[in-house]
């Protein structure tokens, strides 16, 4: 059994967590409410064909679930195709920051079956929409700094329809911040500024980025933050930092220059908002199906899962594939049993050749002491997952206890684990 902690207030800060986890108070998640705490129970399952016949609804994530940026990952279309075949609903949940039907485009041109899903909803459309709302009520400035990336402006043009946006160059001149990438300051503007230095390789906020992040606090400028994800997997495998990291940096800025007066500043769209799951839940009703039918599949805790309980619907977590990987995915005892057996047998190896060239007891004992040494080491270092380990996460299994502890990290719970989107 899976025991949750209390989850805090909205009005309290939550707890310095890794990567992951937000510092201090994180913005405003419309619609965000706290999730009951509950005693739960979670299942490893093999692949979906065990839980089929519990949902009718099956709303999908992206990245690190069905693709990774470039191609599908295994599995994925073959197991999509199953569930349509039973005639099952599926819409995609993303936090992207494109808009839906870019979203769609792309995932056509991945090669999944687009035109059989009921439909998307993006992060990127979820502030859409609520920008254009506030610009039409005129409860928005029209004086946009655009952090954005590079040469990304014709992905994003729809991103403006209807919306009359001036885009300034700096915080001075600024009425809001659109968070959309990190590569360029002022994308739209005519004094386009782009970063000295990664910030996606190393999140760190430095050099101009950190002056930035300060003139905006000082001017007490809100930001709309397109996708509130901190991290994602690249498709080499590897974990890059995102806008929502980024957006927690801006709130640590905003509570050191004005306190509890800037806790509402930042704006997250998407996912877990509870709005983002009843525009989807919505689409389902359409076809007939209650939100009981309909589970959400994901591979973020904070997001898929714990929007999930925000939208009152189940939840499978995907763990190999996504940004969790490093951290619940242990490699098997079996592989890094046979690296310490091999290293233990190339210091024996080394010891009776030492043997055999000299007769000093002394010296063969500090050689075999030296190759046991090396053989604990070996076994250990193998057994730790890390970024650079060359070992898939798919040869890997699924710690429970690693698992339990990030669950209570994040005070998210699934209702089933699953290695990997598969049938």
């Amino acid at each position: 059994t899976w025991q949750p902690e209390r989850r805090p207030k909205m009005s309290e800060p939550r707890r310095r967590g890794g990567m992951g986890m937000w510092v201090g108070h994180v913005g405003t998640h419309e619609g965000l409410r706290p999730v009951k705490d509950t005693a739960r129970q979670a299942k490893l399952i093999e692949g979906l064909r065990e839980i089929v016949d519990e949902y009718d609804g099956f709303l999908l994530d992206q990245f690190g679930v069905i693709h990774d940026g470039v191609v599908p990952l295994p599995h994925a279309l073959s197991t999509l195709q199953e569930l349509l075949g039973r005639e099952k609903k599926i819409m995609i949940l993303s936090n992207s920051s494109r808009r839906s039907t870019p979203t769609c485009h792309r995932l056509r041109q991945l090669g999944f079956p687009v035109q059989d899903f009921i439909g998307a909803m993006t992060a990127g459309e979820h502030a859409y929409r609520t920008i254009r709302n506030q610009r039409l009520k005129m409860k928005l400035g029209s004086n946009c700094l655009w952090l954005g990336r590079q040469n990304a402006e014709a992905a994003y043009s729809s991103y403006l329809d209807g919306v009359s946006l001036n885009f300034v160059a700096s915080a001075d001149e600024a009425e809001f911040i659109l968070l959309q990438g990190t590569d360029n300051i002022g994308n739209g503007s005519e004094r386009v500024q782009t970063l000295s230095y990664d910030y996606e390789a190393c999140g760190d906020v430095k050099n101009e980025l950190h002056d930035l992040l300060a003139a905006a606090a000082r001017c007490r400028l809100p930001m709309h933050c397109l996708n509130p994800d901190r991290v994602a997997v690249k498709p080499n495998g590897m974990l890059h930092f995102m806008q929502g990291s980024l957006a927690a940096h801006y709130q640590r800025y905003l509570d050191a220059e004005l306190g509890d007066d800037g806790k509402d500043l930042i704006s997250l769209y998407g996912k877990p908002t509870k709005a983002a799951f009843e525009y989807c839940l919505a689409e389902f009703k359409k076809s007939g199906i209650p939100r009981e039918r309909v589970v959400m599949i994901g591979d973020s805790l904070e997001h898929d899962i714990m929007g999930a309980a925000n939208g009152g619907i189940d939840s499978v977590l995907v763990a190999a594939t996504g940004i969790h990987k490093f951290s619940v995915m242990t490699t098997s005892n079996i592989v890094y049993a046979w690296s310490a057996t091999i290293a233990s047998v190339l210091s024996v190896g080394l010891g009776m050749i030492s043997l055999k060239r000299s007769s000093n007891p002394f010296g063969l004992a500090v050689i075999y002491l030296a190759g046991t040494c090396i053989a604990l080491a070996s076994g250990s270092l193998l057994g730790m997952p890390k970024e650079d380990d060359p070992v898939s996460p798919l040869a890997r299994h699924i710690d429970t206890h690693k698992l339990r502890q990030l669950c209570r990290k994040f005070r998210a719970h699934p209702n089933y684990v699953l290695k990997q989107f598969k049938w």
